[in-house]
């Protein structure tokens, strides 16, 4: 069961990077027929007023930045950086939703200490706190 839930897993996985570089081939595919004609369109029409190299430019920033991100060229805006950064946050927040019931409980039984001390039962006595068992020690 876990060996085909890996498969589906990593099939998925294979099927979103497929589309991301589909995504990224067809974007530069416009690029390069639609820039051309610009280029075409300012240098026939109003050759003493260059305008073509502002949506080149804009257009290209962004094209390089889809590139930065589908071939992780820069490990920063990669999948990668990603994925630890979630597991980063989400183990943060674990750690942190321990700490604050271990909190909460260390604070109920401060407030409970008197009355079980006052009672002839030892649980008090014998309570003895190993830690959470979501939490590292």
């Amino acid at each position: 069961m876990e060996a085909n839930q890996f498969n589906i897993e990593k099939y998925n996985k294979a099927k979103k990077r497929v589309k991301e570089l589909k995504e990224f081939y067809s974007h530069l595919a416009s690029y390069l027929v639609v820039i051309p004609f610009l280029i075409f369109i300012n240098l026939y029409f109003s050759p003493k007023h260059i305008w073509f190299y502002w949506p080149m430019l804009g257009w290209g920033i962004g094209l390089f930045f889809h590139a930065v991100g589908v071939f992780n060229i820069i490990p920063f805006f990669g999948k990668d950086w990603d994925d630890k950064k979630i597991k980063e946050i989400m183990e943060k927040e674990k750690n942190t939703k321990c700490y604050s019931f271990t909190l909460r409980t260390h604070n109920l039984l401060l407030s409970l200490k008197p009355l079980m001390q006052q009672t002839s039962h030892s649980v008090y006595k014998d309570f003895i706190v190993v830690g959470m068992p979501c939490c590292k020690h």
